[in-house]
């Protein structure tokens, strides 16, 4: 009778271990994430978040210009114009997940920001006047409007004012990343 009675007791405990084995073994969380923005000027901060599915108790950021994060959710500025991959990997208790998207992140070059200064600012006719490029930003060309019908393309001209007026002066500086004009 003990034989029979523990082939039954065998067979149950095969399933409770089985039941308890499949119970207790955790599945690994299936990584995702986006960031916001995607493209900007830099400095661009772009705000990465972790849209994994499971149970996720550790985050590996790898932005793909030699940053990096541990946070769930973090912050990066990107300094350097170029377009960048980003990594991130999903640890929980049942293991990780990487997802990586390539080419996410897009950082232009801003314009220039034109500005100017002339001296002297009044005098008699035949007046010459030395204009400053104070610029910031990368320009590589600019582009002087003396308000006389005469241009010049010389970063920091002077000019000479043969008539009596008053005179509005325009300057447009370009770069890699588009115009911009002061007037």
């Amino acid at each position: 009778m003990n034989t029979l009675l523990s082939v039954p007791r065998k067979l149950a405990l095969g399933l409770v271990c089985s039941l308890v084995a499949s119970v207790s073994q955790a599945q690994a969380p299936v990584a995702d994430f986006f960031g916001t923005p995607l493209s900007g000027d830099a400095t661009l901060v772009v705000t990465f978040t972790d849209a994994s599915v499971g149970t996720v108790t550790g985050w590996s950021w790898d932005f793909g210009d030699s940053g990096s994060s541990t946070v769930q959710d973090p912050t990066h500025a990107y300094t350097a114009v170029g377009t960048y991959t980003v990594s991130f990997t999903a640890t929980g208790p049942g293991g990780s997940d990487g997802e990586t998207k390539v080419d996410y992140i897009l950082v232009t070059e801003p314009p220039p920001v034109a500005d100017f200064s002339a001296t002297p600012l009044s005098g008699a006719p035949s007046l010459l006047v030395t204009f400053t490029d104070l610029t910031t930003g990368n320009a590589t060309a600019w582009s002087w409007d003396f308000g006389d019908t005469t241009s010049s393309t010389v970063q920091s001209p002077t000019h000479t004012y043969t008539s009596v007026g008053t005179y509005t002066v325009a300057l447009t500086a370009t770069g890699p990343g588009g115009s911009d004009g002061e007037t």
